[in-house]
């Protein structure tokens, strides 16, 4: 199932930034191979999730900095951004923050919300899933609130949009 195409409907692309007919356009767009995403799970020291995969496979932007940002309005009322990163970006991450190094194999960071928010894939308290945490100053992390098990949980089931840590 394409994640994208059935977003809850709560969701909505942050400042039209993902355009469907545009995203297998050639100069936009680069197929991940599977070679590419065994070399992630190697990275991240775990099996990525089969949704998540497709999701990479489907939204893989040629520039570095490119990724798809969405956005939702929490039950405070506040814009909450999340922007998932492509391969590239995700695998850069540990050069702009050398402490995740000792993570590896418990979480891996998927996106951000512009700010000082991670949204990861993280083997935490309350299991595998989808976690988000305020990283601050590039703190390390440990505090993370669980949102979902799977990005089409959190996507198109809309499960945890309501989770405390947006209020």
């Amino acid at each position: 199932m394409n994640v994208l195409d059935n977003l809850n409907n709560r969701i909505r692309f942050y400042e039209n930034n993902y355009n469907i007919n545009e995203k297998k356009q050639e100069e936009y767009y680069s197929p991940v191979t599977d070679k590419e995403i065994k070399l992630l799970e190697e990275y991240a020291g775990f099996k990525l999730p089969n949704d998540y995969i497709t999701f990479l496979k489907e939204t893989n932007f040629k520039k570095k900095e490119a990724g798809i940002a969405l956005s939702f309005i929490s039950n405070s009322g506040s814009q909450i951004i999340v922007a998932l990163w492509n391969i590239k970006e995700i695998m850069e991450q540990r050069n702009w923050y050398p402490f995740l190094e000792e993570y590896k194999g418990d979480m891996l960071i998927i996106g951000d919300d512009l700010g000082d928010s991670f949204f990861m894939y993280q083997n935490g308290q309350n299991g595998f899933g989808i976690y988000v945490e305020d990283a601050g100053a590039c703190v390390p992390l440990g505090n993370a609130a669980k949102l979902s098990n799977t990005l089409t949980e959190l996507l198109v089931e809309g499960k945890g949009l309501d989770n405390e840590f947006f209020l």
